[in-house]
């Protein structure tokens, strides 16, 4: 719904709190369309500080940040413990009153250069949003009515955005993140639009090669594929919605592990078929990718990661998801030792061994098949197998 106050959109419009900042301050505008060279030569003329320490501007978008450090001595002091600003002198108290008060004259000076430059950009350019930095006040009317715009006027172009360079595709990713965490509270959320940054979003963070847990990429995918499972279970019908998901997203959100907490949870023995599929297609689309997905939704499943309780009843399924990726572009002997080891959790020793056995014929006495094949010829109580397999040690 158009406002006629409003010419575009304005996230974060307002004054900033001086006990609302975060440590950068980040920023980025939206354009109707592609910049020609000359115009987007423009866009940083006359970008106040402290956002004109970096700007990367793209064919239809520009991102600046930079550090609030005007605003850091003042900062300490307003955001001093109690027990400190309690022991202050009384001369203390006034200069920390007075580096407030500055402070906030400078944000006050800030959001009135920051409006102009706006206006003049929209003067100049195309611009059909703007989000400007955290600490901006949640009822200005410009900014509400912004929200209420993101899922039918931002999302959709942010989703279908392609920059041209590395730096602008790293701020996109930036981008894309703030929009979708606002679109979670915004007030009228938009799903299809929330799924579609969500996909674009997946895109964005897809491995090339095995994902190690608690690494930043671990952390980004766990980020994406909860909102994706948050948008996926508002729907009216969750496990319908799933499906409607790419292969990628649908790998995405199987391995987060409010999963087993949400409607697709009871789902999960037959999640082997909708996995081979989405696997083949994430695998002839991106290749290592696939394999590397297929092992975190494994690893949710078996509860084989930190935070997580190992999960007995899901370990055979785990085994089958892993089991599926042994011939993929990736495939090492640990892949074949992991899925072994999921076998062994869920008590089917038999094919435990099998798994030790194909993976020490194609890659040989490997350690770490060795000691998956030894878990479980002691756990089953198989001596013949673990005679074998300690000999095969020894040489």
């Amino acid at each position: 719904m158009r406002d006629p106050r409003f010419s575009y959109l304005f996230v974060n419009h307002g004054v900033l709190a001086a006990d609302a900042l975060s440590p950068t301050a980040e920023a980025f505008a939206l354009f109707a369309r592609a910049l020609t060279p000359d115009e987007r030569a423009q866009v940083t003329i006359g970008l106040p500080a402290p956002l004109a320490a970096a700007a990367e501007v793209d064919a239809e978008f520009a991102c600046f940040s930079g550090e609030i450090g005007a605003f850091d001595a003042a900062a300490r002091a307003h955001s001093a413990p109690e027990p400190v600003k309690a022991a202050r002198d009384r001369r203390g108290r006034r200069a920390g009153a007075r580096g407030v008060a500055q402070r906030q004259s400078a944000l006050d000076a800030f959001a009135a250069a920051l409006d102009a430059w706006v206006a003049g950009l929209a003067a100049r350019l195309p611009l059909i949003a703007f989000w400007g930095p955290q600490g901006a006040p949640h009822d200005d009317p410009w900014h509400r009515w912004s929200l209420t715009q993101l899922g039918p006027t931002l999302a959709p172009r942010l989703a279908r955005l392609s920059p041209s360079t590395a730096a602008g595709r790293a701020a996109l990713v930036r981008v894309r993140g703030r929009v979708v965490a606002q679109l979670a509270v915004a007030p009228l959320p938009a799903e299809g639009a929330v799924v579609a940054v969500l996909e674009a979003s997946v895109r964005d963070h897809l491995p090339t090669g095995f994902v190690p847990r608690r690494s930043a990429q671990d952390a980004a995918l766990s980020a994406v594929s909860r909102a994706l499972l948050g948008a996926v279970a508002r729907s009216p019908s969750p496990v319908r919605s799933s499906r409607a998901l790419s292969p990628e997203a649908r790998l995405v959100t199987l391995g987060d592990p409010g999963v087993y907490a949400s409607p697709l949870g009871g789902a999960f023995p037959r999640w082997s078929a909708p996995v081979e599929e989405a696997l083949g297609e994430v695998v002839r689309r991106h290749g290592r990718a696939g394999l590397a997905l297929l092992v975190r939704v494994a690893q949710r499943a078996a509860g084989d990661a930190p935070g997580l309780e190992r999960a007995p009843s899901r370990a055979n399924l785990a085994g089958t998801l892993v089991a599926m990726g042994l011939f993929l572009e990736g495939a090492t002997a640990a892949t074949h030792a992991r899925a072994a080891r999921y076998f062994t959790w869920g008590q089917t020793y038999d094919v435990a061994l099998e798994l030790v056995a194909r993976g020490i014929a194609r890659f040989g006495p490997r350690r770490v098949l060795l000691k998956a094949g030894r878990r479980a010829a002691e756990a089953s109580g198989d001596a013949e197998s673990l005679a074998l397999l300690c000999a095969l040690e020894a040489s």
